[in-house]
C-alpha cells in the first residue's frame, strides 16, 4: 500500500535539546505563579521550592525530569493496551466556545444563541467525519453564570457522540456532574488551564478542586502562550514558554496523583489589529513544534487530534479555505488524524463552514490514503485488452473494471464542482451555497433524542435550579 507519508522536519535534536534546557531553566529559575495555598503546599510535598509570600513554585530541573520520566510511563502503559490501527481518516472534532454565528443566508455576524448550541450539535451529530461534539458556540442569550450549564444540557441531550464541552464558572461543575449523571455520561471532568505568562490563577485552581473534590476528573494542560502578548514575539521564545507551562501542568497534575500529560496551544498576536491568530503560518509551526514534535522528544504517544484546521477569517470564503487546509494537511503529513470543524476566527463560528470543513477533511483523507498497488491494480492485463488507441470508455472489461473500482479509487466531492463552466450557476452552485442547503436539510432531517423525556425533563430541571441558585 502507497500511503502518502510526510517525512517533516522542524526541529532537529540540538535545537529540542535547547528547548527542553530553557524550559528547565523557567522553571526552576522563574517559576509559576499559583494563586492557592492548598496546591502549592501540595506541590511542596512533591519536591517544588514554594515561595508562599508570593505564590510561587520553582520546579528543581531533577525534580520535573522525574515528573516527565513518569508521566510518559504512565501515557506509553496506558496507550499499549489499546493498540489502534492508523485509518488513513482525517476527522472532526466540534470545540470553540464562540461567542459569535455567522449567519450563511445574510451574510452577517451576531451573538450566538442557545438554539444555535443546539443547532450546532445536531449538525455535529449528522455529519460522519465528526467524531466528538463540544461548544461549538456559547450561548450568550442565558445568564452568563450559567451558560455552560445551559451548553452542557444542550450536549447531553441532542447527540449520540462523545461529547467535550467546557466548564467555565465554578458553581456550575456540580449541576454539570449531576446532569452526566441523569444521562449516563462517565467522561465529565475538567480541565486547567495556565494563564500566560506563566500563571495559574485562582479561579482555575477554585475549579480544579471543586471537581477534584467530587471525585471527577481533573486534566492539566494547555498552556495557551500569544507570541507578542502572552510570550515573547520570537517562535522559539514561545515554544520555550508555552515547554515550560506545559511541563508545569506535569507537576501539578502529580501532585494531585493524576495522570500528567503534555499539551500546548500557541497562537500568535498580530501587530496591527492586535488580534490573537489562530491560523497564521507561525502558529502553525508552533503548534507542529509543540503538539508534534516535542511530544515525540519526550516519549508521549502522539494523539490524533491537533490544534489546527482553525481560521482567522469571521466568515466562510478564500481565506478560511486555504488557512483550514494548509494546517490541516501539514498537521496530517506529520502523523495528526483530527483537527476543529466549524470554528473560523477564535470568536465566530458557522455551521455551513462545519459543512464545508467534512469536505476538507474528506479530499485529505484521501491524499493520505495514497496508491493502492497490487495485481489488480496495475491492471497489466486490462492494458492489453484495451490496447493502443483503445478507450477505457467503451470497452465491456474496461468499464466492468472502473465500476468495481472507482468508489475505492476516487474521491467523489459532495460541494466542490467540477462540471463544464457553461453548466455553472454560480448563485446555486457555489459550494458555500451548497453547505447552507446541507445544513438545512440536516436541520429538517435529523432530530437526534439520545435520552428519554425522563431524562431530559431531569436535565432540565437541574439547569433550572441553577438558574435559580447562581444566575444573578
Amino acid at each position: 500500500m502507497g500511503f502518502l507519508e510526510g517525512n517533516l522536519s522542524l526541529l532537529s535534536q540540538a535545537e529540542m535539546d535547547r528547548i527542553h534546557e530553557s524550559a528547565l531553566n523557567v522553571l526552576a529559575e522563574t517559576g509559576v505563579k499559583v494563586e492557592h495555598e492548598r496546591m502549592l503546599k501540595l506541590l511542596e510535598g512533591v519536591g517544588v521550592r514554594v515561595d508562599h509570600a508570593a505564590m510561587v513554585a520553582r520546579i528543581p530541573a531533577a525534580v520535573m525530569e522525574k515528573n516527565i520520566e513518569k508521566a510518559v510511563c504512565t501515557q506509553r502503559n496506558r496507550s499499549a493496551g489499546t493498540p489502534q490501527e492508523d485509518t488513513r481518516e482525517f476527522s472532526l472534532y466540534t470545540a470553540g466556545t464562540c461567542p459569535y454565528a455567522f449567519e450563511t443566508d445574510t451574510g452577517t455576524i451576531r451573538l450566538a444563541t442557545k438554539a444555535d448550541c443546539e443547532r450546532a450539535t445536531i449538525v455535529g451529530d449528522y455529519l460522519e467525519s465528526v467524531k466528538g461534539v463540544g461548544g461549538l458556540f456559547f450561548p450568550r442569550d442565558v445568564p452568563p453564570e450559567t451558560d455552560d450549564v445551559h451548553a452542557w444540557e444542550v450536549t447531553l441531550t441532542r447527540t449520540r457522540k462523545p461529547i467535550d464541552t467546557l466548564v467555565m464558572n465554578r458553581t456550575s461543575v456540580r449541576p454539570i456532574h449531576e446532569m452526566c449523571q441523569v444521562a449516563g455520561f462517565e467522561g465529565f471532568g475538567y480541565g486547567c488551564f495556565p494563564s500566560s505568562p506563566l500563571i495559574f490563577p485562582r479561579y482555575a485552581m477554585d475549579l480544579t478542586f471543586e471537581a477534584h473534590d467530587l471525585g471527577l476528573p481533573v486534566n492539566f494542560g494547555g498552556s495557551m502562550v500569544i507570541s507578542g502578548s502572552t510570550a515573547p514575539i520570537t517562535l522559539a521564545g514561545s515554544v520555550v514558554q508555552a515547554s515550560a507551562e506545559a511541563l508545569s501542568c506535569i507537576v501539578l497534575a502529580h501532585a494531585l496523583d493524576l495522570e500528567g500529560s503534555f499539551c500546548a496551544v500557541p497562537a500568535v498576536m498580530d501587530q496591527r489589529t492586535m488580534v490573537a491568530c489562530y491560523a497564521s503560518p507561525e502558529k502553525v509551526l508552533m503548534t507542529l513544534a509543540t503538539r508534534m514534535f516535542l511530544l515525540r522528544y519526550y516519549g508521549f504517544p502522539v494523539g490524533d487530534l491537533v490544534h489546527v484546521m482553525k481560521s482567522d477569517a469571521n466568515c466562510p470564503g478564500e481565506q478560511a479555505g486555504v488557512e483550514r487546509t494548509a494546517s490541516a494537511l501539514l498537521a496530517a503529513l506529520a502523523g495528526a488524524r483530527a483537527g476543529y470543524g466549524g470554528e473560523l476566527s477564535q470568536e465566530c463560528a458557522s455551521l455551513a463552514q462545519l459543512v464545508l470543513d467534512e469536505e476538507i477533511c474528506s479530499y485529505i483523507s484521501r491524499l493520505l490514503q495514497g496508491i493502492t498497488v497490487t495485481e489488480e491494480t496495475l491492471s497489466l492485463e486490462l492494458i492489453r485488452s484495451v490496447g493502443i488507441g483503445g478507450s477505457y470508455i467503451t470497452n465491456d472489461a474496461a468499464l466492468d473494471h472502473t465500476v468495481t473500482h472507482v468508489r475505492s479509487e476516487m474521491w467523489e466531492p459532495k460541494l466542490f464542482d467540477r462540471r463544464r463552466a457553461e453548466n455553472l450557476d454560480p448563485a446555486r452552485d457555489e459550494a458555500i451555497v451548497k453547505a447552507g442547503e446541507t445544513v438545512r436539510r440536516i436541520l429538517r432531517e435529523h432530530d437526534p433524542h439520545p435520552l428519554s423525556r425522563e431524562q431530559e425533563q431531569e436535565i432540565r430541571e437541574i439547569r433550572e435550579a441553577a438558574d435559580k441558585a447562581y444566575a444573578k
